[in-house]
């Protein structure tokens, strides 16, 4: 069965509901919204079986990358935690870096 309409509405207005019209759907239920300009609001935990981009960053099993950043979310072993092409710090607190300035504070040992 097929129904074409030019705008339609399903639900109830006040608690879920999908709707669609002018090339437009929104859908909304008590911890998720969609509306009609592509904005998500939402409660609850996202996950995926495959990786995806978000604000320009790859996003990867445990970390948001690109070819020259990376943003670790594990702090396990000695793995880098946040990495640029010419500094690093890694999960267990060393830092490296070709060309650091420090100003200001003390560095021991």
């Amino acid at each position: 069965m097929e129904v074409v309409v030019d705008a339609f509405f399903v639900g109830n207005q006040s608690t879920q509901f999908i709707s669609g019209a002018g090339s437009n759907i929104e859908i909304s239920s008590s911890q998720f919204h969609l509306d009609a300009d592509g904005n998500v609001t939402m409660t609850g935990i996202i996950s995926a079986s495959a990786g995806g981009y978000i604000g320009g960053f790859n996003i990867g099993q445990d970390a948001l990358y690109t070819d020259y950043f990376y943003l670790s979310g594990s702090a396990t072993g000695n793995d880098f935690f946040i990495s640029a092409s010419n500094f690093n710090v890694k999960a267990s607190g060393d830092v490296t870096g070709s060309q650091v300035l420090f100003t200001g504070g003390k560095i021991a040992g």
